[in-house]
């Protein structure tokens, strides 16, 4: 199977746990296979099927070893973590850009936006859309 996106995980865990034999093929390898196969970058379930099945057979594969439970929370965790870092850094520049747009003078004012005093003005606006 393909290991992208999270819907993997479950069947291949579930399989490797009944002592099936799971293997994994990157994704990357796939996608050029799939391209190279017909000259063109379309996606369908059985055109996916059929990509994987070649990749195999070529041998491009890697065995599946099932981690310990604490090793996959961990993953988990790490995963998450990388998520809402990401997700506070993109929140963080919206809210850079909103002030710039809108109060052009407020970083000469306030070198960090964060600070208490900078929050407080912030929340003590009344604020109007243009």
């Amino acid at each position: 199977m393909e290991p992208t996106g999270h819907y993997w995980y479950s069947l291949a865990n579930r399989l490797a746990q009944k002592g099936l034999n799971v293997v994994l093929v990157n994704p990357a390898t796939t996608k050029r296979n799939k391209e190279n196969r017909d000259n063109c970058p379309s996606k369908s379930d059985p055109k996916d099927a059929l990509v994987i099945a070649d990749v195999v057979s070529r041998g491009y594969y890697y065995e599946y070893i099932r981690q310990a439970t604490h090793f996959q929370r961990l993953r988990t965790l790490m995963n998450d973590r990388e998520f809402w870092v990401t997700n506070s850094v993109q929140m963080q520049n919206r809210i850079i850009c909103w002030l710039d747009v809108r109060f052009h003078e407020y970083a000469s004012v306030f070198k960090d936006w964060t600070c208490p005093r900078s929050i407080l003005h912030l929340k003590s606006f009344r604020l109007r859309w243009i």
